[in-house]
């Protein structure tokens, strides 16, 4: 096979896989996304991955999924308004935008300004008012709050 050939393959197999996934979270209710950035030999790239339940038709069968959303080049300042704009399109390209309860970050003050952002866009395109609230748990100090016991995952038998 030449590369003309295999790259054209490789479009067309991903087109279709995408099409299949934008069709799959149609039925999807509620999402959460995790989101990160990092850099490696001076490229940077966001990935983005989307979890959800399914229940069977008795609801006493939960299925948990998880799906690889994308993986994109991130070019220049990791700005919170350049990260907000690569979210809103990668959970508008899946049709998941009014879908996503929770998104799980580093923190990092950029990703917080970033859905600050992506919520201000919101309440003013759904007519909705905004207040400037925070809204974020920080991890840390609600492990410290409520005194929860944190455990090694590679302690547990049978992971």
């Amino acid at each position: 096979m030449c590369t003309e050939t295999c790259h054209k393959r490789i479009k067309s197999d991903f087109a279709e896989k995408k099409r299949i996934l934008i069709k799959r979270m149609s039925g999807v209710a509620v999402v959460c996304l995790t989101a990160d950035i990092w850099s490696a030999r001076g490229r940077s790239f966001m990935g983005v991955t989307a979890h959800w339940l399914s229940f069977d038709s008795t609801a006493t069968l939960v299925d948990r999924h998880s799906v690889t959303l994308a993986l994109r080049r991130f070019v220049g300042i990791h700005s919170n308004d350049k990260i907000a704009e690569m979210l809103q399109d990668i959970m508008n390209t899946f049709g998941i935008d009014k879908k996503v309860v929770c998104v799980v970050t580093d923190n990092a003050s950029n990703f917080v300004k970033a859905f600050i952002c992506i919520g201000r866009d919101y309440a003013t395109d759904n007519g909705l008012i905004w207040e400037d609230h925070k809204d974020f748990v920080d991890l840390e100090e609600d492990f410290e709050k409520r005194k929860i016991r944190r455990i090694d995952p590679r302690k547990i038998s049978g992971c």
